[in-house]
């Protein structure tokens, strides 16, 4: 057995994750495989937007949905 302990693995942890991955890129001069390619700005906003549920169409008709009711109790 080992007397000292000793760093096996290395983690680098950030909160901008692709940033990070972003920057070891640039730094070693690396590419993206075809197809691996980081989302554009558009799908960046839409990954970041607040989820909206959607209505089904008989609840947006004012005729309940699945539960048969209105949202309002009646």
């Amino acid at each position: 057995m080992r007397e000292k302990p000793s760093v096996l693995h290395t983690v680098l942890d950030a909160e901008d994750v692709r940033a990070l991955a972003e920057f070891y890129r640039r730094l070693l001069a690396l590419v993206y495989r075809p197809g691996d390619e980081p989302p554009t700005d558009a799908a960046r906003r839409r990954e970041r937007a607040p989820r909206r549920r959607r209505r089904s169409p008989a609840a947006a008709a004012g005729r309940g949905g699945a539960r048969g009711g209105s949202a309002y109790g009646s």
